[in-house]
C-alpha cells in the first residue's frame, strides 16, 4: 500500500539519506538493495544508484507463504490498530480489483483475520503486481537472477542459510557508471539554484 503515517521526505532530504548510508558502506563489500523501480512512491532514486542497480545481480528471495504473511504483520503492524484508515487505503484498490474483493477484504478485517488478509493482498494483488514491474524491467536491462530459498528472515536463519559466497570481497570494490565528461548534470530540483545547478 505504500503509504506510512509519517510521509515521504523531499527528493533533496532523501538523496542525502541515500548518499549518507551509502557513504558509511565498505566500497569492497557487496551493498543489497531491493528490486525496486526508479520511482519510490514519489521520490525518485538517485540516478547514479539506480544506473548501479539496473545492472546488478538479482537475488529473487524465496519464503514460504506464512513466514511472509508473518514478516508483513510484523513490519506494518501500525495498520492493524487502525482498521477504518486501512480500509480506505485498500478502497483505493477498487480500480484493479473490484468492488467484490474490496467488500471481502474489508469484512476480512471487520472479523479480525489481518493473517488472511495480506495472504489475500499477497496473492490477488502485491505478487501480479510486482511480478508485472519485476519482468519489465528485468527484459530491459536483463540483469543475473539467481533464485534464494530462505525458511525465514530471522538473523539466525539468515546467517545459516544465505551462502557465504554471496558476501565475498567484490574485487577492487563496485564500479558505479560512470557520466560522460559533457553531459549535463540534472539540478537538484526544479529551478534550483545550489553550486552544482548554477
Amino acid at each position: 500500500l505504500g503509504s506510512r503515517k509519517e510521509g515521504q521526505p523531499s527528493q533533496k532530504l532523501f538523496e542525502s539519506r541515500v548518499a549518507a548510508k551509502l557513504s558509511a558502506f565498505d566500497p569492497s563489500r557487496p551493498v543489497w538493495v531491493e528490486d525496486e523501480a526508479s520511482l519510490v512512491g514519489n521520490l525518485h532514486v538517485p540516478p547514479e544508484v539506480f544506473d548501479a542497480m539496473k545492472t546488478a545481480v538479482r537475488y529473487n528471495v524465496i519464503l514460504p507463504v506464512d513466514e511472509r504473511v508473518r514478516w508483513t504483520l510484523e513490519e506494518y503492524a501500525e495498520l492493524t490498530r487502525q482498521p477504518e484508515h486501512l480500509k480506505a487505503l485498500l478502497s483505493k484498490l477498487v480500480k484493479h480489483q473490484g468492488h467484490k474483493v474490496i467488500g471481502e477484504w474489508h469484512a476480512t478485517i471487520d472479523a479480525g483475520d489481518y493473517a488472511g488478509l495480506v495472504k489475500s493482498l499477497l496473492e490477488l494483488h502485491y505478487d501480479p503486481a510486482n511480478s508485472r514491474s519485476i519482468r519489465e524491467r528485468r527484459a530491459k536491462y536483463n540483469p543475473e537472477v539467481l533464485d534464494l530459498p530462505l525458511s525465514a528472515l530471522d538473523p539466525a536463519t539468515l546467517n545459516s542459510e544465505i551462502p557465504a559466497s554471496i558476501f565475498a570481497l567484490t574485487p577492487g570494490g563496485p564500479r558505479l557508471p560512470t557520466r560522460e565528461a559533457n553531459a549535463p548534470s540534472l539540478p537538484c530540483e526544479p529551478d534550483c539554484r545550489c553550486g552544482k545547478c548554477r
